[in-house]
């Protein structure tokens, strides 16, 4: 089960500026496919005191994938081996326990109100996994980075992510527009062949 955590309000910006802020601290900036790897065992544990981060055996982890008690990020072995192999959807869990551990240090444990549900949350903007969801999205495909390709295909196959965040992302970023509509085409196929 996935506790979604209470925190403190941020708003998209601010996670979008944190994890750009990130990808340059960790000299990553204009890179497609940041290696998430050699982030989390090697860059990290030199800027971040305390940080480890620990691969345990799928059946130790239970049905989580990934988490983070901070300082720490702990995921199956599976994951890993995945984000080796630069699967999108392993990349993004592992880029959505980085969103955690950057912006959730001391988070609370989930309010629970009838037995095991969490509390509701009123406002997505005070939700940790939406928080960690979007700065997942924004450290792996930065505006600046969906802008150089031309398809969503593109984007997932060069930055690594899948298909599905990729459209997201991709159409976050403006990239689809509408088509015209018949009327308009209709007009400009008439203009043309008047004034041609």
């Amino acid at each position: 089960m996935i506790e979604n955590l209470i925190v403190e309000s941020r708003a998209l910006r601010e996670i979008e500026v944190l994890a750009y802020d990130w990808r340059r601290s960790l000299m990553v900036e204009d890179q497609w496919a940041p290696d998430l790897i050699d982030i989390l065992e090697q860059k990290l544990p030199g800027l971040f005191p305390g940080f480890e981060f620990v691969c345990q055996s799928d059946a130790f982890l239970g049905g989580a994938n990934a988490f983070t008690r901070h300082p720490r990020i702990f995921a199956r072995a599976s994951v890993r081996e995945g984000v080796r192999n630069w699967n999108g959807r392993d990349r993004f869990t592992l880029a959505h326990e980085l969103g955690h551990l950057f912006m959730h240090p001391e988070a609370p444990a989930p309010r629970m109100v009838l037995k095991n549900r969490a509390a509701p949350i009123d406002d997505l903007r005070k939700s940790a996994e939406w928080q960690a969801n979007k700065f997942a999205t924004f450290f792996l495909m930065p505006e600046h980075i969906v802008r150089q390709f031309s398809s969503a295909e593109e984007l997932a196959e060069h930055c690594r992510v899948s298909l599905e965040a990729a459209r997201n992302r991709f159409k976050e970023v403006g990239h689809f527009k509408p088509p015209l509509s018949p009327t308009f085409n209709a007009l400009l196929d008439e203009w043309k062949k008047k004034y041609t």
